[in-house]
C-alpha cells in the first residue's frame, strides 16, 4: 500500500506464496490452502469495505492486510518445505519451472525492501501532520476543543466515518490526536450531527457552518491534502471541490495559514467543550435541531470546569445560578455536583447536556459508568482464562499421551 513493495515487484511475493499450491502434497498442500483462504478473505474485506458495502466501519487497509501478509509468509515457508519433501517425487516438468520462477520472484521482491532498509527510514516521511498543528496544543488553556477533519479517507490520520465517495470525517480532542484515536468511536449519539453540518454546507444550505458546529466545541476544521507534509514519497490526494467551496464560503470560518498539505479554518463562533452559558444562550439551547444552533449566539460563553484530565471528569469553581454546558452526547449518567448538591441536568440543542447549578462551590463533573460495563470486562477476562487453560491442557496431553493398553 506504500512505496515499498508497490507493483509490479510487490506481486513477486504472491508468486512465492503460491509455490506450495503447485508442488505441495499431503499436509503441506492442506496448510497452504487454508493460509490462502485467510489471505483471500482479508483482501475481500479490504475491497468490499473500501467501497462502503459493509454495515460496519472497517479499519485502515494495513490493519486488515497484516493477517494476509502473515498468511503469505507462512505459505512461502511451506513452499520451501514442499521443495525439499515433495518436488523430488515428481518427474521433470512444469513443477520444476514453477520452483525456479518462485525463487526468482523472491529475489526480485526482496530488492526494494533491502534498498529501503539501508537508512532505517523505510521511505517514511520525517514529519507528520500533527507537527503542523502543534500550535493548537497551547489553545487548550482557553477551554477544551475539537478539531474536525474532513477529506480523503487516506489522508486522515485515523479511521474516519464515511460521508460520501472520496470523503470521510472525524474528530480529535485538544489537538491533532494520538494513537488512542486511530480506531473510530461508534457513530451513534451526536456524531451524525457533524456529517449533517458538512452536508448542509456542501449543498449550499447554510453559510454559518461555524455556528452549527459551535455546540460541538469544534474550533478548527482541517482538510488534509496529503498523509504527511510535502515530501518526495508523499503524493497529493484529491479534495472534493464541493467541500473546498463550501468551507471558503462560510461567514464564520476564517483561514489559518499552514503548509500546503493542510487547509485549516478556525471557527469564529466556537465555544469550549465545557462552558458557562449566558442566560439568553441557555434559554435558546433548550430548543432542538440545527436551526437552534445556527441562530444561537454563544460568543459570550466562558470556559468552565477547566481542571482535570480526560473527557469524562473535570472540576472547577461554579456559582449558584450558573448554566454549565457540556458538549457530550445527552445522557442522564452525566452528573455535576457542587456544595454537596447535584445540579439539575437537561438536554441542550436536543443532543448535549446543560446543568443548572444550585449551590456555589467546587464543581465536579463526572460520568457514572454503568455496572454492566465492569461485569462484561470480568466475563471477558474469565473467558480468556478458560481459553488459555484449555489450550495449555490440550498441549500438555499432546506432549504426554496416555499409555495405550498392551495388545495380547
Amino acid at each position: 500500500t506504500g512505496p515499498i513493495g508497490a507493483a509490479p515487484l510487490g506481486w513477486a511475493f504472491v508468486v512465492v506464496a503460491a509455490l506450495p499450491l503447485i508442488i505441495g502434497s499431503r499436509w503441506r498442500l492442506g496448510a497452504a490452502t487454508r493460509l490462502w483462504m485467510v489471505a483471500l478473505a482479508c483482501w475481500a474485506v479490504v475491497v468490499v469495505g473500501g467501497r462502503g458495502w459493509l454495515p460496519f466501519p472497517v479499519p485502515s487497509p494495513e490493519i486488515v492486510l497484516a493477517p494476509a501478509a502473515v498468511a503469505l509468509a507462512l505459505s512461502a515457508g511451506l513452499g520451501r518445505v514442499a521443495f525439499e519433501s515433495d518436488l523430488p517425487g515428481y518427474r521433470l516438468g512444469l513443477r520444476q519451472v514453477g520452483s525456479l520462477l518462485a525463487a526468482s520472484a523472491l529475489v526480485a521482491g526482496v530488492v526494494p525492501v533491502a534498498v529501503a532498509a539501508l537508512d532505517g527510514q523505510w521511505l517514511l516521511p520525517r514529519h507528520d501532520l500533527g507537527g503542523l498543528l502543534v500550535f493548537t496544543k497551547g489553545e487548550k488553556a482557553k477551554g477544551s476543543f475539537r478539531i474536525l477533519w474532513a477529506g480523503d479517507p487516506e489522508a486522515l490520520p485515523f479511521d474516519g466515518w464515511h460521508l460520501s465517495d472520496g470523503l470521510a470525517y472525524g474528530t480529535t480532542i485538544d489537538g491533532a490526536g494520538d494513537a488512542t484515536g486511530l480506531w473510530p468511536a461508534p457513530d451513534d449519539g451526536a456524531t451524525h450531527l457533524l456529517a449533517d453540518g458538512l452536508g448542509l454546507a456542501t449543498s449550499a444550505h447554510t453559510s454559518r457552518l461555524g455556528h452549527l458546529l459551535a455546540p460541538m466545541a469544534v474550533r478548527y476544521i482541517v482538510v488534509p491534502r496529503r498523509v504527511a507534509p510535502a515530501a518526495k514519497h508523499v503524493a497529493a490526494l484529491p479534495v472534493p471541490p464541493a467541500l473546498t467551496r463550501a468551507l471558503d464560503s462560510q461567514i464564520d470560518l476564517r483561514p489559518v495559514e499552514s503548509d500546503d498539505s493542510l487547509v485549516v479554518y478556525e471557527n469564529a463562533a466556537w465555544i469550549p467543550g465545557r462552558a458557562l452559558l449566558t442566560t439568553a444562550a441557555a434559554r435558546q439551547a433548550a430548543s432542538r435541531g440545527a436551526l437552534a444552533a445556527e441562530q444561537t449566539d454563544l460568543a459570550g460563553s466562558r470556559p468552565a470546569l477547566t481542571k482535570g484530565a480526560g473527557t469524562f471528569a473535570a472540576t472547577g469553581p461554579v456559582r449558584s445560578g450558573d448554566r454549565v454546558f457540556v458538549s457530550q452526547s445527552s445522557d442522564a449518567r452525566w452528573q455535576l455536583t457542587s456544595g454537596g448538591r447535584a445540579a439539575a441536568r437537561a438536554d441542550a440543542f436536543g443532543w448535549a447536556n446543560q446543568f443548572s447549578v444550585s449551590s456555589s462551590g467546587h464543581g465536579r463533573l463526572h460520568y457514572r459508568t454503568p455496572a454492566t460495563r465492569y461485569l462484561s470486562i470480568v466475563i471477558e477476562l474469565a473467558l480468556w482464562l478458560l481459553a488459555v487453560r484449555h489450550v495449555a491442557t490440550a498441549r500438555r496431553h499432546d506432549r504426554d499421551p496416555s499409555p495405550q493398553p498392551a495388545q495380547p
